[in-house]
Order: C-alpha cells, then sequence, then structure tokens
C-alpha cells in the first residue's frame, strides 16, 4: 500500500512542476523537457551547479550558430539603448550570448529552475519575506535572474512598452513598486494570521508590479513566482497564457489621463486597475 504521506507529497511536487511549466509557457518557453530536474530542485532546495553549466555551455552553442544581427556604429539610436550588448542586438548578459533567441530559452529555463528552489520545502527561501524593506522584490528578482543578467534585482532606467502597451514613466517606478509592496504585505499578514488570502490585495499587487514594470525584463515571471509563493500549489496552473495577457493589458489600458494621479501627473501615465486580476482570481 503505498504511503498517504508519500502520494501527498507527491501531488503537491506535481501541482507546483505544473505552475512552474505554466509561468515559463505563458512568457512563451517550454521547460518540460527539465521536468525530472526541477523535481529534484523541489525535493533538495538546490540546483547542481553542473545542471547551469550543461544549460549555459548549450545555450552558447545555439547563440553561435544562431546570432542576433549585428549592431551599426552608425545606429546612433539603438547605441543609446542601456541594456544592450555593443555588438549584436541582442540584451547584455553574464555569459554574453549574441542570439536573443538562445538568450531568450535560458532566461527561461534558468529562472525556472530558481524558481523550483524558492518553491522547495526544503529551501531557506521558499517564503518571501515580511516586507520590512522597499527591495523585498527586488531580492526576488535577482534570485530569479541573478544567473544571467547583471543587473538583476535593479529598478530599470528607460522608459518600457511591450507591442501596443506602455507601463508607467521612469518618475513614477518607485511608487508604484511601493504600492505592490503594500499590498503583497496585506497578504502575507492574512497568511502569518492563518486568514484566506484576501483576492483583492493580490490583484492589487499584480497590478501595481505590473503597471510598475520595475526592471527590464523579467517583471512577468516574478510576478508570477510571487504568485506561487502566495497560493497553494496548482493555482497558476489553471490560468491559460492568454487570461494573463487579457488580464495584464486590461489592468493596464483600462487606464488613462483623465484617472491619472497627482503622483503620475497628467502625461498619460495612469494608475493600475486591480479589477481585471480579481475577475481572473475569482476563477481559479
Amino acid at each position: 500500500m503505498a504511503d498517504a504521506a508519500g502520494v501527498t507529497d507527491r501531488a503537491i511536487e506535481d501541482a507546483h512542476l505544473a505552475d512552474i511549466h505554466r509561468a515559463q509557457q505563458i512568457e512563451g518557453c517550454d521547460t518540460t523537457d527539465l521536468h525530472e530536474e526541477l523535481r529534484r530542485i523541489l525535493r533538495t532546495g538546490v540546483t547542481p551547479p553542473e545542471l547551469i553549466t550543461d544549460l549555459v555551455d548549450r545555450a552558447r552553442v545555439s547563440a553561435a550558430a544562431h546570432p542576433s544581427p549585428r549592431r551599426s556604429s552608425a545606429d546612433r539610436w539603438f547605441r543609446s539603448r542601456p541594456y544592450f550588448d555593443k555588438r549584436h542586438m541582442v540584451l547584455r548578459n553574464l555569459q554574453g550570448l549574441t542570439g536573443q533567441s538562445a538568450l531568450d530559452t535560458l532566461t527561461g529555463r534558468l529562472s525556472a529552475l530558481r524558481t523550483a528552489e524558492l518553491l522547495s520545502p526544503r529551501s531557506d527561501a521558499r517564503l518571501l519575506p515580511e516586507v520590512t524593506r522597499s527591495d523585498t522584490l527586488q531580492v526576488l528578482h535577482r534570485r530569479l535572474f541573478g544567473d544571467v543578467f547583471g543587473w538583476a534585482g535593479e529598478l530599470r532606467t528607460v522608459n518600457l512598452s511591450r507591442q501596443d502597451l506602455s507601463f508607467c514613466r521612469l518618475p513614477q517606478v518607485e511608487h508604484h513598486l511601493n504600492l505592490s509592496l503594500l499590498a503583497l504585505d496585506r497578504c502575507l499578514e492574512a497568511r502569518h494570521r492563518g486568514d484566506p488570502l484576501p483576492a483583492e490585495a493580490l490583484a492589487a499587487f499584480l497590478a501595481e508590479y505590473i503597471w510598475a514594470h520595475p526592471f527590464r525584463d523579467g517583471n512577468g515571471r516574478s510576478a508570477m513566482a510571487a504568485l506561487m509563493l502566495l497560493t497553494p500549489p496548482g493555482t497558476l496552473s489553471r490560468i491559460s497564457r492568454a487570461a494573463w495577457y487579457r488580464a495584464s493589458a486590461a489592468s493596464v489600458t483600462a487606464t488613462g489621463a483623465a484617472e491619472a494621479t497627482a503622483v503620475d501627473g497628467a502625461d498619460g501615465a495612469g494608475v493600475a486597475d486591480p479589477e481585471p486580476w480579481f475577475r481572473l482570481l475569482s476563477t481559479v
């Protein structure tokens, strides 16, 4: 007869794995071939250094075979972008990869490993710390992406947009990041008391954090890592890629100059709208 505790532990692992894979799938990365490696990390709380080395080596081979276009020395507009490689149209990275596709794959795979570490019951970093410092989310971002980017955990220094979405402008980043921390603290306080997680606070956290987009890259994955740390295993896996992006877009585009706060001013930088996230969370 199977041990009941063992069955329960396995079910929890499976739910965590489903969440990790879904987070990467939402960001366009397939990590299913790392399923057993991720399971071992969930059980031990440790990522083997040789696994990281192997993934980096594979990424270097891929990047060498498929480099991104070289940058023109006459391209003054592009040259002014501080996060990009000096030679290629690719984000600066610690491994010196010159292919964006290889970099995207490595970023997803390594951040999946670090997420498994955070979720492991054997990891001393399993739970988000009580929000007593303004750098709580910066520490989380650095933990997830410090293998890839030297600027991991550092607030962005450029304005950001994605396709037809624009996020809050530089002067407002810290303000909205702090609002996300206040909402996160409400979630942590409820968990500490043993109370149900307040859905409105979790929705406010996601709305403010996505609107702030405080880092040059990795904002979606770090938001999902926080969600995994706060909610029961298997929660994120019940959110589709389309539903996640609909909520993200709606929480940003539902705002406008008419709703701008005194902090944001009247330059078109709006305020975060938690309602799309609240509606999404109510379905899972």
